[in-house]
């Protein structure tokens, strides 16, 4: 399990173009050099148990990208 945290200080919005940006490429990157498996399921911490995180703007968006798994 990799778990990977995002300081939002804003739970109303979504972190600017260059944080998602460098976070998609970083999950991208473990599952290229097989840190990670291949077919790994991203998920949001609120997943797990009751909470507002990662955020209702963040929670959305991380949704709509591959590998998004309830």
């Amino acid at each position: 399990m990799l778990l990977i945290s995002h300081v939002n200080f804003s739970a109303d919005r979504v972190p600017n173009g260059a944080a998602l940006c460098a976070l998609f490429r970083l999950i991208r990157c473990l599952a290229d050099k097989e840190k990670i498996f291949s077919q790994y399921f991203l998920r949001g911490h609120r997943n797990f148990q009751t909470t507002e995180c990662p955020g209702n703007k963040l929670y959305q968006e991380i949704m709509q990208w591959p590998h998004w798994a309830k």
